[in-house]
């Protein structure tokens, strides 16, 4: 399998891209949804992501993982203007329903980590400062493969990833320092839900596997 030198540079090596490049192909995000809304279906593998709001919602995107591609369930979920014992015992039942087998979490706020742990859930944290480009090379990575599906009733989520675009960095920046934007949390809950593949070490393998060809 072959990929263009110039998207590989700016997708897979973190090669800075051009003013308002978008960071997920159209065609591919298109591709990947479903023309019918499909639900969570038992006996999959099942992890999710939580990525915490204070000002923005709280969003909690289930993601299962069947026959080798991943795909994004609906309804969506999300909670606004609650206290966050509240917005936790939401997330702690929806993972119980979907038995969701492990949750990653925005390690920002480490005290609802723990409150989800008290409640039964297997969440753990994770640092976007340090995380963040890996967890978008892993999403790019996937739809370049055509391993996602996305159920339409996803709108939110398809239209963050629909305008979801790199910043121009200041001088002498990295990509790691962009700062992020305010209309991200759906997307951000994706990459959390996708986690354990940069964890396991499977995206490095597929990187290095596309730099062979």
């Amino acid at each position: 399998m072959s990929y263009p030198p110039a998207k590989f540079a700016v997708e897979f090596l973190g090669k800075f891209p051009q003013l308002g490049e978008n960071v997920f192909p159209r065609d591919y995000i298109m591709r990947a949804v479903e023309k019918e809304p499909f639900k969570w279906k038992p006996g999959y593998q099942t992890d999710a992501g939580v990525d915490w709001g204070q000002n923005n919602p709280t969003v909690l995107t289930p993601c299962q993982s069947i026959k080798g591609k991943f795909y994004v369930p609906g309804p969506m979920f999300e909670w606004t203007q609650l206290p966050y014992g509240v917005i936790c015992k939401e997330v702690s039942r929806n993972c119980k329903n979907y038995r969701i087998d492990e949750v990653f979490c925005d390690a920002s706020n480490p005290g609802e980590i723990e409150r989800l742990q008290e409640f039964g859930i297997n969440a753990d944290g994770v640092n976007f400062s340090t995380e963040k480009k890996l967890m978008i090379e892993n999403l790019q990575m996937l739809f370049h493969m055509n391993r996602i599906r996305i159920s339409p009733d996803q709108e939110t989520l398809i239209k963050q990833l629909l305008k979801y675009r790199w910043r121009v960095p200041k001088r002498g920046a990295t990509k790691d320092t962009i700062s992020r934007k305010k209309d991200e949390d759906h997307v951000d809950a994706l990459m959390l839900s996708l986690y354990s593949l940069v964890e396991s070490g499977w995206l490095q393998s597929q990187q290095e596997s596309f730099s062979l060809t």
